[in-house]
């Protein structure tokens, strides 16, 4: 069980009190943190973290979309029941990297999840 997430701060109920979240909705969410945070920016499990922000500072990469996927499935590599499906760079009208769609599979759930860049 965890306290679920909502707008990078705690969500809670209408008395104030956190909210749990468990099942496949806290497997999604866990994903989602070690997805947005950077990797090595917790001092104390360094190896925690994606690497998506590294890419997203150099959005020229030759296939964005193939190294996505990979900086996906390593951040997720600790979570046995998770499985990155695809990763796509999302891009504006300049061309500008804007954010990853990722594509998720639990064991019994599939989300696609946009985790954007700060540029």
């Amino acid at each position: 069980m965890d306290t679920l997430l909502a707008n990078r701060d705690w969500a809670l109920d209408i008395c104030g009190k956190p909210i749990a979240v468990t099942g496949w909705k806290e497997e999604l969410q866990r994903c989602l943190i070690r997805l947005q945070v950077p990797k090595g920016a917790f001092l104390y499990q360094p190896s925690f973290g994606s690497r998506l922000c590294a890419l997203a500072e150099n959005p020229e990469e030759t296939d964005c979309a193939a190294r996505a996927l990979e900086l996906a499935q390593e951040a997720l590599l600790p979570l046995p029941n998770v499985r990155v499906r695809s990763a796509d760079c999302q891009r504006d009208e300049s061309g500008r990297l804007t954010g990853f769609l990722i594509r998720l599979a639990g064991k019994n759930w599939e989300k696609e999840v946009l985790i954007q860049t700060d540029g």
